[in-house]
């Protein structure tokens, strides 16, 4: 069985699920990724209140900035 992809963790499932409804009520429906992984990171579970294709971009940019290629927009005034 491929360890990388498929649903949720059955030990996980409801957590993830009450926590990710926790999230999405108290930041007001703001997008969010809850991202669990094990810690030799060979299994990672996520839940997203947003879809897949949108879930994957912010992650991508998150990641570019982390890395050092993104770029940083100050939008404070």
């Amino acid at each position: 069985m491929d360890k990388t992809h498929g649903p949720i963790t059955p030990e996980f499932r409801e957590l993830m699920n009450r926590t990710a409804r926790a999230l999405d009520e108290g930041f007001k429906g703001a997008g969010f990724v809850l991202l669990l992984f094990d810690t030799d990171a060979s299994r990672a579970n996520y839940i997203s209140n947003r879809d897949r294709a949108t879930m994957l971009v912010a992650m991508k940019e998150l990641i570019a900035r982390f890395e050092g290629r993104g770029q940083e927009t100050d939008t404070r005034q």
